[in-house]
């Protein structure tokens, strides 16, 4: 090479994975007890913006133990999911962020306290009459 020519030098290092994502927040989490059991429950979360340089952010992944949602991918505009809850117990909720053909750490748990649907209450259908017993003794001389 000639003194002073340039000489371009590439070098390869592995990219990094992209940081998990925020935990997710229930929405109207009011029940002391839980939510019960086949009902809806919203979460959300900030919008993910920590893909790395080169690697465009398309959305996220999630997975739902004990639930169901609408399914994945969830468009990288979305910061919101309705979560419909399974049986008793726990429902987790952990989801990842999509960065081109590079995923983020999974986020860490949200967990959602499912109970039982309560008994309906008994309903009074009587006349109020408590005596179950009407022996009619009448005409008996």
């Amino acid at each position: 090479l000639p003194v002073g020519q340039l000489v371009t030098v590439y070098f390869y290092t592995e990219i990094p994975t992209p940081p998990k994502p925020t935990t997710v927040t229930v929405e109207d989490a009011s029940s002391e007890d839980g939510y019960i059991e086949g009902s809806t429950a919203t979460v959300t979360w900030p919008a993910y913006n920590s893909c790395p340089a080169g690697f465009n952010f398309s959305g996220y992944n999630f997975s739902v133990s004990n639930g169901s949602t609408q399914g994945n991918p969830i468009g990288a505009g979305t910061t919101s999911l309705d979560i419909t809850l399974g049986s008793p117990g726990e429902t987790r909720i952990t989801y990842y962020a999509v960065c081109g053909d590079l995923q983020s750490e999974v986020s860490d748990p949200a967990v959602i306290s499912v109970v039982a649907e309560p008994a309906p209450e008994p309903t009074n259908t009587g006349n109020g009459n408590s005596n179950s017993n009407n022996n009619d003794n009448s005409g008996n001389d």
